[in-house]
């Protein structure tokens, strides 16, 4: 797919954006850019951008696919609060030591 205006409207929305977002929230954001856009071009774009592998999805286990940016980024893990689904990003290598304890099991 060739890239368009409205594409590249979005990654540069997607890209500064900071965060975790649904289609449906990164679509208000670049509605704002650009109102012409439809859901469904956000949409396709950020299934290209995950599937170039500049978008993550994410699961949080509430049934809403997130992404975040790949570019530039340190692995980290994502913490949820299974009380009001509040979301922090931690980089902590004892973390990461103990997941890969775990994975060679």
């Amino acid at each position: 797919m060739a890239a368009t205006e409205q594409r590249r409207i979005v990654l540069e929305v997607f890209l500064g954006t900071q965060g975790h977002h649904s289609c449906e929230e990164l679509y208000e954001h670049v509605s704002k850019r650009d109102s012409s856009i439809s859901p469904a071009t956000v949409y396709r774009t950020i299934k290209l951008l995950a599937e170039s592998g500049i978008a993550e999805p994410l699961d949080f286990g509430d049934g809403i696919t997130r992404f975040e940016c790949r570019h530039d980024r340190e692995h980290h893990d994502h913490l949820v609060c299974i009380r009001c689904n509040s979301r922090i990003e931690v980089m902590e290598e004892r973390i990461e030591e103990l997941q890969d304890k775990l994975a060679s099991k």
